[in-house]
């Protein structure tokens, strides 16, 4: 019995829909191999930022676009195969089934992704801050910032030319803390409160911030013998984290999300408050095959080839200090988590003593939340970032100004 011409159509439909699911597979895997460095090359893309923008981006969509819609379309194709050769008797049957499951399908994640959406961006309408330095949350809320004129870019107060005579100059390296994700207002900013406190006392004092999120102390050791012989500062506080011992980061704890492969998640997370705020909820319930406090207790210990590193960058660093200015102060941010835990004291205490051991002195920010413990939620930038609130600002500038003056009285005249 000859197939009907309908079949026949169809057939050849689905025979068609497998072959382009491979030429498309193949080509996903051409991109691969070539590799996102030479796709990504500046010399293809110019700028540094489009570079970026082709790492983040066109790429993954370039590479695992063809892939996944191909071995999409070649899954299709098989099924559409299947079905094209069933019995004439039942294929009206599983065409209205399968059409009828689609559409429900595509209409209730329509829905729901509209009604997400809209929610989110009515409830967040000024955007509000999440602990990834990115999304259209973030974008929102940071829209109004103003950066300085160095490296990263920074956030903060900047000084510009040579230091005018009888002027006290204050440099300042941080990460993202410094930089103040989470807080709205650069007036709020500890390097801003510091300053105005400071020309409370000394009109004459200059603070020059420098920092950019995730800088470890490498980053800051380049940066400042990039821009210290600049600013010339009479005084450093170099703000400390415990993510700054991280110059080894092979082993730390990452949850398996398998929809960030999909090649659609950059542009999805970057566009969709709904998508966004999906993956960070989800992100949190997916558990890792160990803490992040044993990965730093136990991979950055004491005597261990990545604690060893810290030592000796960190020693690099203190010589570049100490070469500009021998006030040094190690400002120690603590990781705190709610009502009243702060986490890696021992971390702490190891850091203390390797600045006392090149001559800096050293100081513990969490003393300044004293009266704050059993509400360390108050701390936290959002409810979905844990970088220091504008209260933790005002504090931190409140426990650095004591402590620069009290030190070293000469700084303020």
């Amino acid at each position: 019995m000859s197939a009907s011409p309908q079949t026949t159509r169809e057939t050849a439909a689905a025979l068609v829909l497998l072959a382009a699911g491979v030429a498309l597979v193949a080509a996903g895997l051409l991109l691969t191999s070539l590799g996102r460095d030479a796709f990504c090359h500046p010399d293809l893309w110019g700028a540094r930022s489009n570079v970026r923008r082709c790492a983040r981006y066109v790429f993954p969509t370039a590479s695992d676009g063809p892939l996944q819609i191909g071995a999409g379309a070649a899954v299709l194709g098989l099924a559409w195969l299947v079905v094209a050769r069933t019995a004439p008797e039942r294929l009206a049957a599983i065409r209205s089934w399968m059409w009828a499951f689609a559409l429900r399908g595509v209409a209730v994640i329509a829905i729901a992704f509209a009604t997400g959406e809209i929610a989110l961006r009515v409830l967040y309408w000024d955007g509000i801050s999440f602990g990834a330095h990115e999304g259209p949350f973030v974008r929102r809320f940071e829209r109004d910032f103003v950066t300085n004129h160095y490296d990263g870019p920074s956030r903060g107060p900047a000084v510009s030319g040579p230091k005018a005579p009888g002027v006290t100059r204050i440099l300042i390296q941080g990460d993202s803390i410094t930089w103040g994700q989470g807080v709205a207002r650069e007036s709020d900013l500890y390097s801003q409160r510091l300053l105005d406190r400071l020309r409370e006392q000394d009109p004459r004092v200059e603070i020059a911030a420098l920092a950019h999120g995730g800088r470890e102390i490498d980053g800051h050791l380049d940066q400042i013998r990039r821009a210290g012989g600049e600013i010339q500062p009479d005084a450093i506080v170099y703000q400390w984290f415990i993510n700054d011992i991280e110059l080894n980061k092979q082993g730390r704890p990452q949850p398996f999300l398998p929809w960030r492969s999909l090649f659609l998640h950059p542009i999805l997370a970057g566009s969709s408050c709904f998508w966004f705020f999906l993956d960070y909820a989800l992100s949190q319930l997916v558990p890792t095959d160990r803490s992040y406090e044993d990965y730093i207790r136990i991979d950055h210990a004491a005597g261990t080839a990545n604690w060893r590193e810290f030592e000796r960058t960190f020693a690099e660093w203190a010589g570049e200090a100490r070469r500009l200015t021998p006030r040094v102060l190690v400002a120690l941010a603590p990781r705190v988590n709610p009502p009243d835990q702060m986490l890696f004291p021992e971390v702490h205490d190891r850091v203390r003593a390797l600045a006392a051991a090149h001559g800096l002195e050293s100081i513990e920010l969490v003393e300044a939340y004293a009266d704050l413990r059993g509400r360390y939620a108050e701390l936290w930038a959002s409810p979905y970032d844990a970088h220091p609130s504008a209260l933790a600002h005002d504090r931190i500038a409140d426990a650095l100004a004591q402590r620069l003056v009290s030190r070293w009285p000469e700084l303020v005249r």
